[in-house]
């Protein structure tokens, strides 16, 4: 990959570069010098990169191209400050104020940021697949981003009309030899398996591609008190048919209490869900059996379909097309795999949806979230960036509905965060994640595929259902629950943090917030543990919300 300079430095003497030395440093120095998409356009994997040249006294630098390195940067009176965390930036800066549009998105459940922003008003982040250049000897050096891989030229491209077997055919071809790709190590490699589709398939083509045997690690639950939320019955299936030394973790409340400080500091921000402890708890796994690389299954579902709000998106398509009989067809197995009626359907996810955008849109009073100071956000809503206003017609010039959403859950709004997340949780412990889903040729074939080869009439992922067959158990294959490091949260915050969540309302934390509004706020903490209603991920954003503003003790 990107690392390996042998193979770097044999593809820039393709470019028609000479060395004189086989220092790496002189290799990559070349690479920047040629500076163009055609040099970079060669590189593979994953990268977040900065070089100094002392003598012409400049700073070069990119990232990859679905900027799965992170790298923030912000900008003072005279200097540029570059991290690949964010804490190294605030340490040196002093500047700890928040994000108001990113807080407010986060109160409410949503990470859809369209901008390069983070939970901190003076951090950026570089731009995925960006290069840029800086004159170091000027007064006030000025940072510009250019643009080196651009995947939203594929929204005008002709859709590859192929039949499911061919298109399955060619799929499967380019995640086996992603996956040799990202196989390539002189250290320990094994992979995540979860028992969900995505991490099981990976585990079963490095079984087959792998030149030795490998470990696979999974995160399980005790099935007689969290049946729901433990998948190891799909993981011994798999482990039946596809022999592969597997080692178990798991941990509870107890572990997720002592440890809510830890991975808060970890991730610089405030934990949107529990999952990340889960997936921290996976990493710290490897690190005890001494992996030093792993491979996940992020980025499938964004490639493939995979979400439940993608067979909506498809959904809504049909409506708004006149395909009335495909809409009504839809609407039915969407309303029997939910449980619920085809009226409750509608109203919860074209009227009530409908709804709850128009509140975050216009910051309006929402009843249950009622100690949100809705106001306090308003008078602080800013018109839209002319960035972010770029990238809402980017993202508008796909074709359909299900392609925008897609589109705009790789490049913006869903992988970079998850990114963020499973860089810093694999880095506190020396481990490097790596994402085969992600190969720039896999994804580039796969959405120029028409939508009806990802998802509809109930079934997600369709493309990568039938890739996988041939290497999992039908049980597998045919799942239709999304999992996926879940942990039994809701159970735990009603029982064992009681007295954590109690305490949320007599925290001084959250009382020096102004966009809160603490009796309020109690009420609702008090119904939920009362049984009177059941957002317990809001519940939980509070108390990760209490956590963060603890530990970095950020300025409202």
């Amino acid at each position: 990959e990107i690392y390996n300079f042998v193979e770097l430095r044999e593809e820039l003497e393709t470019l028609g570069w000479r060395f004189r030395t086989k220092a790496d440093t002189e290799v990559i120095a070349a690479a920047y010098e040629a500076w163009g998409s055609e040099c970079l356009g060669r590189f593979e994997g994953m990268w977040a990169i900065l070089i100094v040249d002392a003598e012409r006294r400049r700073l070069v630098g990119s990232r990859d191209r679905f900027g799965i390195k992170p790298l923030f940067w912000a900008a003072e009176k005279s200097r540029l400050l570059f991290a690949s965390e964010a804490k190294q930036i605030l340490a040196a800066q002093k500047n700890t104020a928040i994000h108001e549009p990113w807080l407010y998105e986060f109160l409410h459940g949503r990470r859809q940021a369209l901008d390069d922003g983070t939970f901190y008003r003076a951090l950026n982040v570089v731009p995925a697949a960006s290069r840029f250049e800086i004159d170091l000897a000027a007064k006030a050096p000025a940072i510009r981003f250019e643009t080196w891989w651009d995947l939203s030229r594929l929204a005008a491209a002709p859709r590859l009309r192929l039949d499911e077997e061919t298109a399955a055919r060619e799929v499967d071809a380019l995640l086996r030899s992603s996956v040799r790709r990202h196989l390539r190590a002189c250290v320990k490699v094994a992979s995540f398996v979860s028992g969900g589709l995505d991490s099981t398939l990976l585990t079963a083509l490095v079984a087959r591609e792998a030149p030795e045997a490998h470990e696979s690690y999974s995160l399980v639950f005790d099935r007689t008190r969290y049946a729901r939320f433990d998948e190891s019955a799909y993981v011994d299936e798999f482990l039946r048919a596809t022999p592969v030394p597997n080692f178990r973790t798991t941990f509870g409340p107890e572990w997720l209490r002592d440890n809510m400080r830890t991975l808060t500091l970890c991730q610089d921000e405030p934990l949107i869900a529990s999952t990340l402890l889960a997936q921290y708890r996976a990493f710290e796994l490897a690190k005890e059996r001494e992996a030093v690389v792993v491979l996940d299954g992020q980025g499938s579902d964004e490639v493939f379909g995979g979400y439940p709000g993608h067979e909506l998106a498809v959904w809504r398509e049909r409506l708004v097309r006149g395909r009335l009989a495909d809409f009504a067809r839809e609407a039915r197995i969407l309303a029997r795999n939910a449980g619920v009626s085809m009226s409750r359907l509608a109203w919860n996810q074209l009227i009530r949806s409908a709804a709850g955008a128009l509140v975050r849109r216009f910051r309006l009073p929402y009843g249950r979230y009622a100690w949100i100071d809705e106001a306090w956000f308003r008078a602080r809503r800013g018109g839209v960036p002319p960035e972010e206003a770029r990238r809402r017609r980017e993202i508008a010039a796909w074709p359909s509905r299900l392609e925008r959403l897609l589109y705009a859950e790789m490049r913006y709004t869903s992988l970079p965060q998850l990114f963020l997340f499973s860089d810093h949780s694999g880095m506190a412990h020396s481990i490097e994640a790596r994402l085969p889903y992600l190969d720039h040729r896999l994804v580039e074939f796969v959405v120029q595929l028409p939508p009806e080869l990802k998802t509809g009439f109930g079934i997600r992922k369709r493309l990568l259902r039938r890739v996988a067959r041939p290497y999992l158990p039908a049980s597998i294959v045919d799942r239709k629950d999304k999992m996926g490091f879940v942990t039994p949260e809701a159970a735990w915050l009603r029982r064992e943090l009681k007295d954590d969540l109690l305490a949320l309302g007599r925290s001084r934390a959250l009382a020096s917030l102004p966009f809160l509004h603490m009796p309020r706020l109690r009420s609702f903490v008090s119904a939920y543990l009362e049984g009177r209603h059941g957002d317990f991920r809001a519940v939980w954003r509070l108390y990760a919300l209490r956590h963060w503003i603890e530990a970095f003790e950020p300025s409202a």
